[in-house]
């Protein structure tokens, strides 16, 4: 029995909640993607994370059971990369609502053209939905979305646009954790002798360490809440746990000691 959109977006949502817990980014995507292949009932999905162009090097597909699939045809690689006609749209306009590729062409005119006959020949795909991640700091990502069959109905499209935020907060965390861990280990490389004890590492939540690093980076609350899509309240109550757990009462305080902990590089 087909479950309901109130209940998708809740699983969603549960989804995203846990991926904030979550301290190793390559693991945040898989339960993500399963779900929304699951909704949308798609073959595969192309997580796009430079520019909706045919730059990109690699195609990875990933496939309905969270697994990707990097080995295609030359020929399928390249229709994948060109993403017709969601480059097109997404890099003119500053209107990332989610759409499908006939939306943007017209159906009839989707349906014919050169590159749904591509789609259908190599990867036996017949429609095609773009989800970008709006980022003010980096080029236009998202997914790109492939269905066979019928098309995407409203009710696909109502849970894009109603998932896209949730999305764009997990991308945004994971670049977050990225950025922390190789900050992190290269500043562990280059201290030849590391502090005796860091008690406090284990004890952070990788979303407290996120706001560790951006309380170094002298954002405001105000600031941090808006790049982590959190309210102020609750980047506060982030601070004052991480005062907790560290010993300190201020944030130069608190900066110093996680450099002198390993947990933020020294000078971030």
């Amino acid at each position: 029995m087909p479950s309901s959109p109130l209940h998708d977006r809740e699983r969603m949502l549960d989804l995203a909640v846990t991926a904030l817990h979550e301290q190793v980014p390559e693991r945040l995507w898989p339960p993500i993607v399963t779900e929304l292949l699951r909704v949308w009932g798609a073959k595969f999905l192309v997580i796009k994370s430079g520019t909706w162009t045919a730059g990109e090097d690699t195609v990875h597909l990933w496939n309905p059971d969270g697994t990707v699939r990097t080995e295609i045809s030359p020929r399928a690689r390249q229709v994948i990369r060109d993403c017709h006609p969601l480059a097109g749209r997404y890099t003119s306009s500053t209107d990332l609502t989610p759409m499908t590729a006939g939306q943007i062409v017209g159906e009839a005119a989707w349906r014919d053209s050169a590159e749904a006959a591509l789609l259908r020949r190599t990867v036996g795909a017949d429609h095609l939905l773009g989800l970008p991640l709006p980022d003010i700091s980096a080029p236009v990502r998202g997914f790109a979305v492939y269905r066979a069959g019928s098309g995407f109905t409203d009710a696909h499209l109502d849970y894009a646009r109603q998932v896209q935020p949730l999305l764009a907060g997990v991308a945004r965390q994971i670049t977050l954790l990225r950025s922390w861990r190789a900050s992190t280990t290269k500043a562990r490389d280059e201290v030849p002798a590391a502090p005796a004890a860091r008690p406090a590492e284990g004890r952070l939540t990788p979303r407290e360490v996120t706001v560790l690093a951006l309380l170094a980076d002298a954002l405001t609350a105000t600031a941090i809440g808006r790049r982590l899509g959190i309210s102020v309240r609750t980047v506060q109550k982030h601070i004052e746990s991480i005062y907790r757990k560290l010993g300190t009462k201020d944030r130069i305080t608190t900066v110093l000691r996680a450099q002198a902990y390993g947990i933020i590089p020294a000078g971030a």
